[in-house]
């Protein structure tokens, strides 16, 4: 897929923190946010969680571009109701030149 049909399929809009620290009132505090386009879609997916657990997703979010994003960082959906999602997987996917995107899994 041309990286231009990719793009254009990116109807959707998200804005990610990354998690920066917690406080000392156990809140976690995040840098600043980068907003890309997306694609949310519905999707069902188990994924272990820190602890072992297997815990399962209802969201898939395709980003617009290669990013990094950890369980901790704070996603907004923009948009939509509720706007931020808990992060419970990530995904880098790659294509014949190496990595080119990333999809992000959520609660």
């Amino acid at each position: 897929m041309a990286l231009r049909e990719f793009l254009n399929m990116m109807t959707d809009t998200v804005t990610i923190a990354p998690y920066a620290a917690t406080d000392k009132y156990t809140q976690n505090t995040y840098g600043t946010a980068v907003t890309m386009r997306a694609k949310i879609m519905g999707a069902t997916k188990l994924f272990l969680d820190a602890d072992g657990r297997q815990v399962s997703c209802t969201q898939k979010i395709i980003l617009g571009k290669k990013i990094e994003v950890g369980l901790r960082d704070q996603l907004t959906l923009v948009g939509r109701d509720p706007s931020v999602a808990e992060i419970r997987g990530v995904e880098k996917v790659s294509d014949e030149k190496g990595w080119h995107h990333t999809v992000v899994y959520c609660g």
